[in-house]
């Protein structure tokens, strides 16, 4: 038995196009014009979602929810939408705070109308294709975004149901009241991600979806964030940004792999270098978590951020021996060899039409330092890029590390880092390293101001 939709409105036009539209939609509908024709009809029959406009002569739709509510729907399972074109009447905020399930601006769109009754009565066609790609953002982060150009969708068992369309009117309000009841994430699909992530780029060579390049990417992603979970290092972490940098990883890299040429290339360091991918991972989830400590957490910094740490040292791909053996015990000639790799990092990654510049930035600067004796370049630090700063810091963190034999000891590494190279490394990001491995961070750095408080990254 098809679902029936009691449509409250008092402009007969207006009703009979909402009428016609949700019966094309499969829908039963019945109509009533005012209040008490409405309160008739609930009675006689068995509704499965109100619409009701707010403003009509005698009783309002405001006064119609309370009162259904109160006799009638004292259980609360009755989905109830208001209309309204105006906004004075009732604050959105209000409406929700109150119990209204949706709120629709009135000239409305009729396809936005059925979408928010699609996905109040589950109907099938509010549920994704099954062949898209579904990417989770934190509900709060997108209700700070304040945009409304997306596809937003939940997820509900195995299934993403769409709540909202590109450009639909009241999308931040409706988030909060998801939020409220407890939503935490949304999903976006693959075009809509790239788009809020400004990662265009990584769509413009798209792999053929084929179910072999499918359990490619899934397997690549399995290694890389099993590497993290089985990490001594990473298991230190605070877990509330370690659990953040992981979403984050996982989402953005997954874009990546959407890419031929990344895909390429991150399959080449996870399948020939398995220390590389290791490192370049770790240094993906640090570096994410000290811009998340700095409050550099909107997608399009953090995805700079991650892909940046995670292919900086694509030029080592071919270089098992340099990356597996300490760096004191180079040769003079693998000293030459590795400080070439910036240079080749960059040449590789250049390749990529439309790459965003931070990611060739980082990859040539990210052994250049605050002393300006790093290298390829020897540059000083006011030319140095603020993210390759914070990258080359954590690569200082991850090298010193694994060339000690204990390399669970993350104070000692940090101390001795702060010792013998404090002036060469970011100091901000060497206490931002203490901060999220929670230790106390040594008298000389414990006034020193972060990002938070400066707008300078030193």
């Amino acid at each position: 038995m098809n679902q029936t939709i009691l449509v409250v409105e008092d402009e007969i036009e207006v009703a009979l196009s909402l009428k016609d539209h949700l019966i094309e939609k499969n829908y039963q509908v019945i109509v009533a014009h005012n209040v008490d024709e409405a309160f008739n009809l609930v009675t006689d029959n068995q509704i499965s979602l109100i619409l009701s406009d707010i403003r009509m002569p005698g009783k309002t739709g405001l006064d119609f929810f309370q009162e259904y509510k109160e006799k009638i729907d004292t259980d609360n399972n009755t989905p109830f939408v208001l209309m309204t074109g105006f906004a004075d009447i009732i604050s959105v905020q209000n409406a929700f705070k109150i119990g209204v399930d949706e709120l629709i601006a009135k000239p409305f769109d009729l396809e936005a109308i059925a979408l928010v009754i699609d996905y109040l009565l589950d109907s099938d066609r509010s549920f994704g294709p099954e062949r898209e790609n579904f990417f989770s953002v934190p509900i709060e982060e997108f209700i700070l975004s304040k945009t409304s150009d997306y596809n937003i969708f939940l997820k509900v068992g195995d299934k993403h149901v769409r709540v909202t369309k590109s450009g639909q009117d009241f999308t931040q309000q409706r988030l909060e009241n998801f939020a409220k009841k407890g939503a935490t994430h949304i999903y976006l699909g693959t075009q809509d991600f790239a788009k809020y992530t400004d990662l265009q780029f990584a769509l413009a060579s798209v792999l053929t979806k084929r179910p072999m390049e499918e359990a490619k990417k899934i397997r690549i992603m399995n290694q890389l964030i099993s590497a993290i979970s089985q990490s001594s290092i990473a298991n230190q972490l605070d877990k509330k940004y370690l659990n953040q940098s992981l979403q984050a990883f996982e989402a953005y890299t997954q874009v990546a792999l959407n890419h031929s040429q990344l895909n390429t290339i991150i399959s080449s360091i996870n399948s020939d270098n398995h220390d590389l991918a290791d490192q370049s991972t770790l240094k993906a989830i640090l570096a994410s978590s000290i811009a998340n400590l700095w409050k550099w957490n909107s997608p399009k910094v953090q995805s700079r951020i991650i892909l940046a740490a995670l292919l900086s040292d694509i030029g080592l791909k071919d270089c098992q021996h340099l990356v597996s053996k300490k760096r004191f015990e180079y040769t003079p000639e693998e000293v030459k060899q590795y400080e070439q790799h910036p240079i080749t990092s960059f040449e590789i990654l250049r390749q990529i039409e439309n790459i965003p510049d931070e990611i060739l930035q980082v990859a040539i600067q990210h052994h250049e330092n605050a002393a300006g004796l790093g290298f390829p370049q020897k540059l000083v630090r006011s030319k140095i890029h603020s993210y390759s700063k914070l990258i080359h810091g954590v690569t200082v963190f991850i090298d010193t590390i694994m060339a000690q034999e204990d390399k669970s000891n993350v104070k000692k590494v940090l101390d001795l880092i702060y010792r013998v190279q404090g002036k060469t490394v970011s100091e901000q990001v060497l206490k931002s390293l203490y901060i999220l491995f929670e230790l106390e961070p040594p008298k000389g750095l414990s006034a020193l101001l972060l990002p938070t408080d400066t707008t300078r990254v030193l």
